[in-house]
């Protein structure tokens, strides 16, 4: 069985829900607004950058970054 390296979303309770995320995990999100999406990717980014993980960034619309 193959083990794979565990991610904190940065947000302890989704940690819980999805039992933190994995090396391949898609994950989807439908938002109705950006702030509704910056309240969740912007804790996962702060989480990442502090386990010392790559973030890249792309940017399709028209909002401001992110």
């Amino acid at each position: 069985m193959a083990t794979f390296t565990r991610a904190s979303t940065g947000i302890p309770g989704l940690d819980g829900i999805v039992d933190e995320l994995r090396a391949g995990d898609n994950v989807v999100w439908q938002v109705d607004s950006v702030s509704a999406y910056r309240a969740v990717v912007a804790p996962f980014v702060e989480q990442a950058l502090r386990d010392g993980r790559e973030v890249h960034y792309a940017r399709f619309g028209i909002h401001p970054n992110l």
